[in-house]
């Protein structure tokens, strides 16, 4: 964390800034003025005011309030989805570059298929089976970024395991699984941190559209791209509605792409190298 804060300016807004975002989630409820999902029709469509500070929905409800609890479930998105295709992809990226063979062939194959088809075409398909719901969303989503970091897992894996120390704890008579765990999991986990840490902007911002037509969070929970699903009528009377959402979603996304970046290029030695010239 240290050395991600003195990457330089950029970095330090992003860091306060997804922090911001996330202890207002966390503190949601106890710090959100009202509740999210409290009908309140006779302050219905009311802008940005001393008691509703974001103004309010077309059903009365308090738009800070709700970008504050959505901020929970778009959150909740990002990291559930990544950790369902950092756990699936790293065991199946490991075993396929140090593997080799029929299990390398059919894992690159059935990665190729999967990568065939874009990744929000493949969340839809999975979501029409599996049926609309957040808890779906996450799966499909998870499901889509495995072949990405199967193959990146893949491609690490088939570098390191050619290492001496790779070839001396063969050698001393270790099981597979345990040259995978011990000496070539540690040494591929920089390119994974990195693809994580990015996707997880992306992830979030697929959420959102996903929701925003109909297959991720339904009415009325407060979520962020059901909250601009429910703005569409509402674009030209209730600028607000659109405009503090879209914000939200686009803020979280920068600060965790930028955050990503500084994470890459703290990782990766060549960038150093170059940083230190």
């Amino acid at each position: 964390m240290k050395r991600l804060w003195r990457k330089g300016m950029p970095v330090k807004m992003a860091l306060v800034g997804i922090s911001v975002i996330a202890m207002l989630s966390l503190l949601a409820p106890w710090l959100a003025p009202f509740d999210p999902l409290a009908v309140n029709p006779a302050h219905r469509l009311q802008p940005p005011n001393r008691a509703h500070l974001l103004g309010t929905d077309q059903l009365g409800r308090d738009v800070l309030s709700r970008l504050m609890w959505g901020g929970q479930l778009s959150l909740t998105v990002g990291l559930i989805a990544v950790s369902i295709e950092l756990s699936a992809g790293t065991v199946v990226g490991l075993a396929s570059g140090y593997l080799g063979g029929t299990v390398d062939a059919v894992v690159m194959r059935l990665c190729d298929v999967m990568l065939a088809v874009p990744g929000l075409v493949l969340a839809l398909f999975i979501v029409a089976i599996l049926g609309p719901g957040l808890t779906n969303v996450m799966v499909a989503l998870g499901i889509g970024g495995i072949p990405g970091v199967t193959r990146l897992v893949r491609g690490a894996t088939l570098a390191v395991r050619e290492r001496e120390y790779v070839e001396s704890a063969r050698a001393a008579g270790a099981h597979a699984v345990q040259v995978m765990a011990r000496h070539v999991l540690p040494n591929v986990l920089p390119p994974i941190l990195v693809l994580t840490t990015l996707d997880v902007g992306t992830i979030i911002l697929a959420g959102a559209g996903l929701s925003f037509i109909g297959l991720g969070a339904q009415p009325p929970s407060a979520e962020w791209g059901a909250m601009l699903t429910g703005a569409r009528d509402y674009f030209t009377r209730a600028w607000w509605l659109s405009v503090f959402p879209g914000l939200a979603i686009m803020a979280v996304v920068l600060c965790l792409n930028v955050i990503g970046d500084a994470v890459r290029d703290m990782l990766d030695p060549w960038l150093r190298q170059a940083a230190t010239k």
